[in-house]
């Protein structure tokens, strides 16, 4: 305070020598309207969203509520601002204007708000003094999942007729994983950069086969975006007859991360990972010997019957005649041939000519029984004539083969 009179002292006779006069009359500074906020700002700003602007005092309505004074705008990829179309309100009690746009926002996108000078307030009409921006990104999609596959990993004993089926959480681009949209998955598409990839897991050769989409039930009826016609995906081998997987085989099939929603942007709807299912299929039935002529404990067989085994389905011939050459020999006990004839008496094998033959199909249903290797016919040749030895007691076995 004493600072202060001394100033006072000294100051006021100096105006007063200047012809200055100094008056305690009140005083007010101006203070322009301002926007005192936008919102949302930054990034994951909901697609439903509502763009408030908050003024400093209350502005005249129908300044603000022009969509030409304040607008939103979204960002394209050459920096140039697209107007969004909405309606505006206005709450003169908090002094927000509110812009609501027509559609929901687009995913990722960027977007500005602007506030031309043309918002006046009300008390006297005063013109916001500078133009006014702000910017937001709207959310990223979330990322694609897989929600299930059948057959599920680690399955075994899949049937061979059994297509893989991978339902994901919605749509997908289907050109990413048929890429020339012919319906089939095969060498063009994996030249072409399919994110799908079905192979032998113990070979690594590629399994072709054909492809189809289609909708599912609507996993999450409160999302709009949860539609099309590319939730499931049906796979079925083409590589094997009949489109089937091979007896035994480990299938792996894998969806590589970068496969994506149907509404993925750069930022997000991308799988992320990749997913790997692998399954079994089902093992070969056990071969059985369906008739043997003549049959077990016959007696008075003639010496010239031949020997015939049908079996329930096709043999591998080189299991038995183990050098191809019609005939069952030393030769081809010495290869470890899964067929003997003896006679039980001696053990002294019985050695013969050997032929096989188409068997009428034993089970049509199944097309897996084919081949000319059904039925076996023996005949002696230890013998002259091609005949079994009078009262010869015949031993015959087949071993593990297939």
């Amino acid at each position: 305070m004493r600072n202060t009179r001394t100033l006072s002292v000294i100051i006021v006779p100096l105006l007063a020598a200047f012809g200055v006069s100094c008056t305690d009359q009140p005083f007010t500074v101006d203070v322009p309207i301002r926007v005192v906020s936008i919102s949302p700002s930054g990034e994951g700003a909901p697609r439903d969203t509502s763009i408030d602007v908050t003024f400093s005092e209350d502005v005249v309505e129908s300044t603000v509520t022009n969509t030409n004074n304040l607008f939103l705008g979204k960002i394209d990829d050459q920096g140039n601002v697209v107007k969004v179309k909405g309606t505006i309100t206005y709450d003169p009690e908090k002094f927000v204007a509110s812009f609501k746009p027509d559609e929901l926002l687009d995913y990722s996108a960027l977007y500005q708000v602007t506030i031309n000078t043309w918002v006046h307030r009300k008390r006297d009409n005063g013109p916001l003094p500078v133009i006014v921006t702000g910017t937001f990104r709207a959310i990223d999609p979330p990322p694609l999942q897989v929600v299930s596959t059948s057959p599920e990993n680690g399955a075994t004993g899949v049937s061979r007729t059994a297509p893989f089926v991978v339902t994901f959480s919605e749509g997908v681009k289907q050109a990413q994983i048929d890429t020339d949209g012919d319906g089939d998955w095969d060498q063009d598409d994996r030249d072409n950069g399919s994110m799908f990839l079905v192979t032998d897991a113990d070979t690594g050769q590629p399994i072709d086969g054909s492809i189809s989409f289609t909708v599912s039930e609507d996993l999450d009826p409160n999302d709009p975006d949860i539609t099309g016609d590319d939730t499931v995906l049906t796979f079925m081998p083409t590589s094997q007859d009949f489109q089937r997987w091979a007896y035994s085989q480990l299938v792996k099939v894998t969806l590589k991360a970068a496969l994506e929603s149907d509404r993925a942007t750069s930022r997000g709807g991308q799988l992320g990972a990749d997913v790997t299912v692998q399954f079994r299929a089902e093992d070969p039935p056990a071969i059985k010997l369906v008739q043997a002529s003549p049959g077990d404990g016959a007696t008075d067989v003639p010496r010239d019957m031949a020997l015939a085994l049908t079996f329930s389905e096709g043999v591998r011939q080189a299991q038995i005649d183990t050098d191809g050459d019609g005939d069952w020999d030393q030769d081809d006990r010495d290869n470890g041939s899964m067929f003997l004839v003896t006679d039980a008496d001696t053990g002294q094998p019985i050695d013969g000519s050997i032929s096989f033959a188409a068997a009428q199909d034993l089970d049509p249903a199944d097309p897996d029984i084919t081949g000319d290797d059904t039925v076996l016919t023996f005949m002696p040749t230890s013998q002259d004539f091609q005949r079994w030895a009078y009262s010869q007691l015949v031993k015959v076995t087949s071993g593990t083969g297939e």
